[in-house]
């Protein structure tokens, strides 16, 4: 099994991002807010959705994606209990597939980091990340980099 495949569903890695100080994520989240109430960021890599939610609260249009199964159940269970956090489960339509394609195409990155530009660019939204493939495509969205 490889290590995306383990990242998937690692649900000890879940519990572990779960039990860290909102402080710890609160630093984050001052940091890479978008420079005006409202604007859009989208937090690739969201974990368990700390940052999205603290950006939420804050006025931000934020959203959240990750690939890890567990992550994502509890930032399922987190929005259940505050019924505020705006992470969506991305089901990708046919154009959504066409655009990644076609950045997959022109750029040497993963097919998932091609999903969150195409998904950030039908958003108008900045991805919030620390990887640097993505400087590979700053010429098609805003990166905030972590």
């Amino acid at each position: 099994m490889g290590h995306q495949e383990t990242y998937r569903h690692n649900e000890a890695y879940a519990k572990f991002l779960a039990s860290w100080d909102a402080a710890f994520y609160a630093k984050y989240a001052d940091t890479l807010k978008p420079d005006q109430t409202g604007a859009r960021a989208l937090d690739v890599g969201c974990g368990v959705g700390q940052v999205v939610a603290r950006l939420k609260d804050a006025g931000f249009d934020a959203h959240g994606v990750d690939v890890s199964e567990p992550n994502i159940e509890r930032a399922r269970q987190f929005l259940d209990n505050f019924e505020r956090l705006p992470l969506t489960i991305l089901v990708p339509d046919r154009d959504l597939i066409w655009k990644a394609a076609e950045i997959k195409a022109e750029f040497s990155i993963s097919y998932a980091d091609c999903f969150a530009v195409a998904t950030a660019m039908g958003l108008d939204a900045k991805v919030v990340t620390g990887d640097p493939d993505f400087k590979k495509t700053i010429q098609l969205v805003a990166v905030e980099w972590v």
